[in-house]
């Protein structure tokens, strides 16, 4: 079995069709799907995907995090993590953590200190919850993210649990995600990057620290290129990551699943 731990195919735009999706996750082994939210109005069409698709799942289990990303932090309602509390608690049998929130230092779409308040809001709701997350933390031109996120964590001593999903950044701040107790996100970037410090990374992630991502519609990985992205593929990123581990595809598949159901609880 393998688990897609983080897409976004519930959106309007999205080019697959929920039965095929759901059709070829299941015959590539896909047997768990987490669909994330990214802005307000993107909530309920996450809970309405999985909702709507319910008659289709036989074969494959759907779940929802809900949560803003930090592209969005300028443009929210002062209430917003009250709303999207309600939400989790109304449909706490598919909402299983909160995401995709975090920092985003590439395109710096938001003040950091906006960024950061609107992260630790999140935090704070996952923490009061008990519920895991899935945070989008990426450095650029606007500095490290990570030298903000670690503080921000520690305030919380230890009581934020979950993953950095698409995980791309240096072997010294995987080792900070990794002291603090949180999982790292692999996807199709695996199958194609070219920048060493990333592959260093990669081959330092200890596999029972890992948890396997598509975020389709994004990243496809090889052979994949230039398509949509879905769950299915997960499958090719089980198996690369396998090669550069030297160990087997059956290994991958049953630790990352191990890792995501136990931390997720799905």
């Amino acid at each position: 079995m393998l688990v897609d731990s983080h897409c976004h195919i519930h959106g309007a735009d999205y080019a697959v069709l929920a039965d095929e999706v759901l059709a070829n996750a299941a015959a590539a082994g896909v047997n768990k799907i987490v669909t994330m939210s990214g802005e307000m109005t993107d909530l309920n069409l996450a809970l309405n995907y999985v909702r709507e698709n319910d008659p289709l799942r036989d074969n494959v289990d759907l779940y929802a995090f809900l949560g803003v990303h930090p592209h969005e932090a300028a443009q929210l309602p002062k209430d917003f993590e009250q709303i999207i509390k309600a939400k989790i608690q109304a449909n706490h049998d598919v909402v299983k953590g909160v995401g995709e929130i975090g920092l985003d230092y590439f395109y710096d779409f938001a003040d950091h200190d906006l960024q950061i308040a609107v992260l630790e809001r999140q935090l704070q709701l996952a923490v009061d919850l008990n519920l895991p997350v899935s945070m989008h933390i990426r450095s650029g031109k606007g500095g490290d993210a990570f030298a903000d996120l670690i503080p921000l964590l520690d305030n919380f001593g230890g009581k934020v649990l979950g993953a950095v999903h698409s995980f791309t950044d240096t072997t010294a701040n995987l080792e900070e995600v990794l002291e603090r107790g949180l999982y790292v996100g692999v996807n199709g970037i695996v199958s194609f990057n070219k920048d060493p410090e990333l592959d260093r990374a990669y081959r330092a992630m200890p596999l029972e620290r890992i948890i396997l991502e598509t975020d389709a519609p994004w990243l496809a990985p090889k052979p994949y290129r230039g398509q949509s992205n879905q769950p299915s593929h997960i499958r090719e990123i089980a198996e690369f990551l396998a090669v550069m581990k030297g160990v087997t595809f059956e290994t991958v598949a049953q630790q990352t699943t191990e890792n995501v159901t136990k931390l997720y609880q799905i």
